[in-house]
């Protein structure tokens, strides 16, 4: 069993978790942002401001999906190493979790190129998705 390989997949998805809070932190507060502007016509951070923020925040979370997947492939080769049959179910099940990590890279990219493509400014409510 090599312990260092899994230390440092287990590390890499502890930043990336936390990062991934933060992440989801900033989706929240651009949300409050707009409720903050119905309730008292002011916004917290302007509108460009929010918008260059949901950029970056989709961009970091993009970046974050890669690193959730590459973590999914890694824990797939240490269970294969420790002599796990390709047909057991901790293998098949590691596939699954690629399987799902990819779909949500796919997700991710269809909302990076909306939200650069189709995104202003002005529709950041209707871009906003705390889930991803």
């Amino acid at each position: 069993m090599n312990t260092k390989k899994i230390e440092e997949n287990l590390e890499l998805q502890l930043v990336g978790t936390l990062v991934f809070v933060v992440a989801t932190s900033i989706s929240a507060f651009l949300i409050y942002n707009e409720k903050y502007h119905l309730e008292n016509n002011e916004y917290i951070v302007d509108k460009q401001t929010a918008y260059n923020i949901l950029k970056t925040n989709r961009v970091i979370i993009f970046i974050l999906l890669i690193v959730f997947l590459y973590c999914n492939i890694i824990t797939k080769e240490i269970d294969l190493e420790n002599g796990n049959n390709p047909n057991d179910d901790k293998i098949k099940a590691d596939n699954y979790g690629i399987y799902a990590a990819i779909l949500s890279l796919c997700a991710a990219i269809i909302i990076l190129y909306v939200t650069f493509v189709y995104g202003k400014e002005d529709v950041i409510q209707s871009l906003e998705n705390p889930n991803l």
